[in-house]
């Protein structure tokens, strides 16, 4: 039919633009949120470039923006993880590359250190950083079935402490009241007093 390729092509690079956008969005929120947690959604669409149109029409709330850069975050940390390759490594130097990686990306998603908080009662978000912690889960489960790791504390419930204290390690190093090269040992130490058998 005459024009149908036109009209395709057109279309591609609409959606190609919206995708675009929809990056930029996140990553200027990323950026803005991280410095101003309270910055709102007319603010972060002018640090885009965009009108406020434009960034409503990808999120409808600040409470979207919010999860979607959440995601984002949790998706490198998902990344971080999975290139540490844990299936291969014993409990203890395990546990100090999960520290180490979770460490590095608090360290570049500072959304998840000095942004507001995201609704974790999101199921898509929840289930993001379920999956994120996936490996780390199944790291403490195999520490616990060679009697490394106390049976008694639930594998989820390490994990997201792992996840909590460096978040908080982090939180006080940029407070200016913990000195960064002692977040990682001060994390690994917490850990293993806590996951000791018996």
């Amino acid at each position: 039919m005459p024009g149908s390729g036109t009209r395709s092509t057109a279309t591609t690079s609409v959606r190609a633009d919206a995708v675009r956008n929809r990056e930029r969005i996140v990553e200027t929120a990323t950026r803005v949120l991280a410095s101003n947690t309270s910055a709102s959604l007319e603010e972060i669409a002018g640090e885009c470039g965009l009108t406020r149109v434009t960034l409503y029409r990808h999120f409808r709330t600040r409470e979207a923006l919010v999860n979607a850069v959440y995601a984002r975050a949790l998706d490198s940390l998902e990344e971080a993880l999975a290139a540490a390759s844990l299936e291969d490594e014993t409990t203890g130097h395990g546990m100090q590359l999960v520290v180490e990686a979770l460490f590095a990306v608090a360290d570049r998603q500072t959304i998840l250190v000095a942004g507001p908080s995201a609704d974790y009662g999101d199921p898509a978000l929840s289930r993001a950083f379920d999956d994120s912690l996936a490996p780390v889960r199944d790291l403490i489960r195999r520490g616990q079935a060679a009697g490394e790791v106390d049976p008694e504390l639930p594998d989820w419930w390490l994990a997201d402490m792992a996840f909590d204290l460096i978040i908080a390690a982090s939180w006080r190093a940029k407070a200016g009241q913990l000195e960064r090269d002692r977040i990682v040992p001060l994390v690994l130490e917490t850990l293993r007093r806590t996951a000791k058998p018996g």
